[in-house]
């Protein structure tokens, strides 16, 4: 089979054209420069290191898409039981103010203490 031009690769592979370039640069992907100046890549050393039994692009993209949803709905629900769980403490404090409230207006509705007369004459004897 012939060489492929950096296009053709990636749209085998199922990558961006700059991946492959990127491949090639780091050696990580080896190429051929032609005479007009253009590499080629050898489809057996394309599938060395993009195996076409691997996700395409869109299989990737759809995996990533799901797997944000279910870190979305994750979060959603974290972020909802939170809430409920504030709004429950939300409610107990106002419950407990309630409560203080009343006690209070109780203790003011309340007439003040006695104040208890002392059975002393006024040099500190007691009367008989």
């Amino acid at each position: 089979m012939p060489h492929m031009t950096i296009e053709q690769a990636a749209k085998h592979a199922g990558v961006h054209r700059t991946t492959i370039n990127r491949s090639v640069k780091s050696g990580k992907l080896s190429a051929i420069t032609l005479s007009s100046g253009k590499r080629a890549i050898d489809p057996a050393e394309l599938e060395r290191v993009f195996p076409s039994n691997r996700p395409n692009a869109s299989e990737r993209s759809k995996k990533m898409i799901q797997s944000a949803s279910e870190q979305k709905h994750s979060i959603e629900h974290a972020l909802e039981a939170r809430i409920t769980s504030l709004e429950k403490q939300m409610d107990e404090y106002r419950d407990r103010e309630r409560r203080l409230l009343s006690l209070l207006e109780v203790k003011l509705l309340e007439p003040p203490p006695s104040k208890k007369k002392d059975k002393k004459n006024k040099k500190g004897k007691k009367k008989k």
